[in-house]
């Protein structure tokens, strides 16, 4: 939840000697004139960068807002970690460039499985979608699945909750697994910026697999 996650990114802040200087929230239908009058507030108060915990439709209208208001977006760069190669396209690459989000996966990353399933999807849907990382998620969760049935020969989910747990894939993010205690997945945890063709330049990554906390 947007409260949940500003609350974390207030005492990252705090804990480097940082501070806060404007926590705003507007309803899901909020419309652009709505984010115009936050993004002249922003303006003004001139802030290093922007965490957005904006979703859907607000999205489009936050990046055109703060484009209007004149906020140079590498100068005071929006950092979100709900943003996709989806929500860029809904955005506008034009708009959204220099944005930086967290994710195990980007359409860009140059691993050979990655290239692999890159080619496969846009042979069967085409160039008009982008993969993501929830279709990532989604692709090695379908894979890590068959693979547990393929070992106890069964869909039984009692069995399987037995199997599942230890398992690894090598997904399109890199190598993957299952934790053994907690039955969340470790993951390859990368920082990404927008560029203008609307995909993401890694920044940084991870030196191994993260554990779920």
């Amino acid at each position: 939840c947007p409260y949940e996650s500003n609350r974390i990114m207030n005492e990252l802040i705090q804990e480097r000697g940082g501070e806060k200087v404007n926590e705003t929230y507007l309803p899901l239908n909020a419309t652009l004139n709505d984010f115009k009058s936050v993004a002249s507030q922003l303006q003004a108060l001139s802030p290093d960068f922007i965490f957005s915990t904006v979703v859907g439709a607000g999205n489009a209208h936050l990046h055109r807002a703060l484009a209007d208001a004149g906020l140079d977006s590498f100068k005071t760069p929006v950092a979100s970690h709900m943003s996709s190669e989806t929500e860029i396209a809904a955005i506008g690459a034009d708009l959204a460039e220099g944005l930086i989000t967290c994710a195990g996966y980007f359409q860009s990353l140059p691993t050979i499985e990655n290239h692999r399933v890159v080619a496969l999807h846009k042979a069967r849907f085409g160039d008009s979608g982008s993969t993501n990382v929830c279709w990532e998620a989604a692709y090695f969760q379908m894979h890590l699945l068959a693979k547990a049935i393929s070992i106890c020969e069964s869909d039984d989910p009692t069995l399987l909750a037995h199997v599942l747990p230890g398992l690894e894939f090598d997904a399109p993010q890199g190598r993957v697994k299952i934790d053994e205690q907690n039955n969340h997945t470790y993951l390859n945890p990368r920082i990404g910026r927008c560029n203008s063709n609307g995909q993401f330049d890694v920044l940084a990554r991870a030196s191994e697999l993260v554990r779920a906390d």
